[in-house]
């Protein structure tokens, strides 16, 4: 088993991989991003209205999910302005 401080490093290792990851996704495949976010935020809200299949998914979900994933680039801007 890992100690602590093996573990923060691997953290920091594998963060630093996922920033870089990040930028260069963010400088040339923004839609790409879009739809992992808004999937994630689709799965969500499948799990919370405990939908058994993708079949159950209104327009209205994909709207919900939609405004979702919104709210969390909101959230993020508004910490990243402090």
């Amino acid at each position: 088993m890992k100690r602590n401080n093996e573990l923060d490093e691997d953290l920091a290792i594998e963060s630093e991989k996922f920033y870089r990851a990040l930028l260069q996704v963010t400088e040339n495949h923004i839609p790409e991003l879009c739809e992992i976010v808004i999937t994630f935020s689709m799965k969500r809200l499948m799990e919370k209205k405990n939908y058994s299949d993708t079949a159950e998914i209104t327009q209205e979900d994909y709207v919900l999910a939609t405004q979702q994933a919104t709210a969390w680039m909101e959230y993020i801007l508004g910490h990243q302005r402090h």
